[in-house]
C-alpha cells in the first residue's frame, strides 16, 4: 500500500520492515521521525525502549513526533472503562497516558517536548478520512477538528486535558 500511494505521488521512499525496540540506522541519522497510532500499543517498558532507540537515530536537529491517547480524553475514560469491566489482556490493547506523563517520559527521553490536540472523541480524527466513514460520523470528525483549532488558542489550551488524540513533539537535546 505504501509504495503505491509513494508511486502514485511520485515520491522516492524507502522502506523498512523492523521493530521499533531496534531501529536498524545509524545514529544520528533520522531528520524526522513520525508515529501515528503505534506506540500506544505496548507496554510503557517497550515505549521506553522505543523511545531511547528514537532518540539514538534521530539527529541533533531533528523532530519526534508521535500521536498518543489521553488517559483522561472524553471518549478514552469510557473505553479505559470497558478495557477493564471485560478484563481486557490482549497484548495490543491501548495502553493510556496523561498529558503530563507524556510529556515527562518525551522530555527526560528525547528532549524539549510539548503536548498538543490531535482531536476529541477517536483517536484518529483525520479530515483526510471523511470519504470513507459513514456520513453520520462527519459531524463529529467536523466538531473534532473545531475543538482542535479552539484548543491551539492560548485560553483555551487546557483543552488537551480532555481531548482523545494528542500529539507529542519533542526535539533531541544536546547530550
Amino acid at each position: 500500500m505504501g509504495r503505491r500511494i509513494a508511486q502514485m505521488l511520485s515520491l522516492d521512499v524507502a522502506f523498512v520492515a523492523g521493530d521499533a525496540r531496534c531501529l536498524p540506522f545509524k545514529p544520528e541519522s533520522i531528520g524526522i521521525i513520525f508515529s501515528y497510532s503505534v506506540l500506544q500499543h505496548m507496554s510503557r517498558h517497550d515505549v521506553g525502549v522505543v523511545l531511547r532507540e528514537i532518540r539514538r537515530v534521530c539527529r541533533r536537529d531533528g523532530r519526534v513526533l508521535v500521536q498518543m491517547p489521553n488517559r483522561f480524553g472524553l471518549r478514552q475514560l469510557f473505553n479505559a472503562v470497558r478495557q477493564r469491566v471485560n478484563r481486557d489482556s490482549n497484548p495490543f490493547r491501548i495502553r493510556y497516558w496523561s498529558p503530563r506523563e507524556l510529556k515527562r517520559t518525551f522530555a527526560t527521553t528525547i528532549g524539549p517536548t510539548s503536548v498538543s490536540v490531535d482531536g476529541f472523541f477517536s483517536l484518529n480524527p483525520r479530515l483526510e478520512d471523511l470519504d470513507l466513514l459513514p456520513f453520520r460520523y462527519a459531524p463529529l470528525l467536523w466538531l473534532s477538528q473545531g475543538l482542535r483549532r479552539l484548543s491551539s488558542h492560548r485560553p483555551f489550551g487546557a483543552m488537551a486535558w480532555i481531548a482523545d488524540s494528542l500529539w507529542v513533539d519533542s526535539r533531541p537535546s544536546p547530550d
